[in-house]
């Protein structure tokens, strides 16, 4: 895909990290993103939208790209965090 531009929602205390992504070609796709807490953690739900004239195969490969983020997101986030004892 190339080198992208994000553009996040202004700082906010309800966990909107909407984001613009503007690719090579100059499209901008809009991604809404919420964090909510749970107990001593949160969950995180992004919508991805399919962009006008995308294949089924770009979007898989999308699909797929972001799982791969999330998830690193999670590892970070967790090896972050402060260890308790049971």
């Amino acid at each position: 895909m190339g080198s992208v531009k994000i553009e996040f929602a202004d700082k906010n205390k309800l966990g909107v990290l909407d984001h613009d992504v503007t690719l090579p070609s100059g499209e901008k796709a809009y991604n809404p993103m919420r964090v909510f807490p749970n107990n001593d953690g949160c969950e995180l739900i992004f919508t991805p939208y399919r962009r006008p004239d995308i294949t089924d195969q770009m979007l898989a490969e999308d699909k797929e790209a972001i799982v791969r983020d999330l998830e690193k997101l999670r590892i970070l986030f967790e090896t972050s965090r402060p260890s308790r004892s049971l």
